[in-house]
């Protein structure tokens, strides 16, 4: 049976606002493996100059009534920095679309027909790649005044397969039944993200034992400074996930919201 583990407390500081601008016309995406069977989707005009922290414009699409951003890049791509901490995405100019998922950190690709036990929970069509930190976003509402709260999801996998991509964390439904604004990520998994390598590399590679939880921060930083303009509030931000995202909440870093729940299952 699954064991709930449920910690809360506030944050205690606040941070600077961003300025930029983000999102304009929006379609719905052609790739009927990242979709949710049997939703109603339509175009959706967002309108201009909505900020966002580092970057220009986006493109989402409309999904039953639910405003849908996939593949938001919340770090560089990660073979710049293999083994060590991330980077921030470098900005880009123009409308920069959302309709689909980034690719998954690599990993053996198993078919959803196939005998693992991850196999159900991935994409139809997995891509692996080391420019992996993408995270997706659903929120019922853009700028209409409510500071609804921000569900970060860590997807399982023992820290080494799995992504955020597969049809089960569709976060459309939890979006519209709790008036809440949903996100998944990708991050290092399995040897890019957890091999230990400064006995080996000097210091340069300190944080190599580390660098899949230092993606998961870089990701929670971005939250907290976008996530407003999606509707959310950065302050009632909390992270739930499975299995291996049990630990991986990060603890006290400065800043960062300090909500957690997780499922993991008895031995």
């Amino acid at each position: 049976m699954p064991l709930p583990l449920l910690l809360s407390c506030l944050p205690t500081c606040t941070h600077p606002r961003n300025h930029g601008s983000l999102l304009h016309e929006h379609h719905p995406p052609r790739d009927a493996a990242a979709l949710n069977t049997g939703s109603s989707r339509t175009p959706h005009h967002l309108g201009p100059n909505l900020p966002h922290s580092h970057h220009h414009l986006r493109k989402g699409y409309l999904d039953s009534g639910v405003n849908v951003f996939k593949g938001i890049p919340y770090g560089d791509d990660t073979s710049k920095t293999r083994f060590q901490p991330p980077a921030k995405p470098i900005p880009w100019t123009g409308i920069r679309d959302a309709l689909t998922f980034g690719p998954q950190a690599p990993q053996p690709i198993h078919p959803r027909t196939g005998r693992s036990s991850f196999s159900p929970l991935d994409e139809e069509n997995p891509t692996n790649s080391e420019d992996c930190l993408h995270l997706n976003v659903w929120t019922p509402g853009l700028r209409d005044r409510k500071r609804r709260p921000v569900l970060v999801y860590i997807h399982g996998g023992a820290y080494s397969s799995s992504s955020s991509n597969g049809p089960i964390y569709d976060g459309v439904r939890l979006a519209k039944r709790g008036d809440v604004v949903v996100v998944t990520l990708n991050h290092r998994l399995n040897l890019f993200g957890y091999m230990y390598l400064a006995t080996l590399g000097g210091a340069d590679y300190a944080d190599s034992g580390n660098a899949g939880q230092l993606d998961l921060v870089l990701a929670l930083e971005w939250v907290r400074d976008n996530i407003a303009e999606f509707g959310g509030d950065p302050s009632r931000v909390i992270i739930f996930g499975q299995s291996a995202a049990e630990p991986s909440a990060p603890p006290s870093w400065p800043c960062l919201p300090q909500r957690a729940s997780s499922t993991a299952s008895s031995p």
